[in-house]
């Protein structure tokens, strides 16, 4: 019942934008959000905020932590 497609999920994403006029402060267009930038900046932010591997890839429903390694790296640059 709470399963959505990617597709769908990205329309009720985008009438969001439009709806909030949500402008990005860079091209001053409306912002270009997508359910995997949106899980991108979830993933990254909670790298920030000092969470395990372990429990990312729980939060994030991975079975191991292989796959989870990649925000870790780009969170490290992100910070510093």
């Amino acid at each position: 019942a709470y399963c959505m497609s990617n597709g769908d999920m990205q329309r009720l994403l985008h009438k969001f934008v439009e709806r909030m006029n949500i402008v990005s402060p860079i091209t001053e267009d409306l912002l270009h959000i997508s359910p995997r930038r949106l899980r991108y900046t979830f993933a990254t932010n909670m790298v920030r905020q000092g969470v395990s591997m372990i429990t990312l890839a729980e939060m994030l429903d991975h079975t191991d932590t292989q796959h989870v390694q990649v925000y870790f790296e780009m969170g490290r640059e992100i910070v510093t």
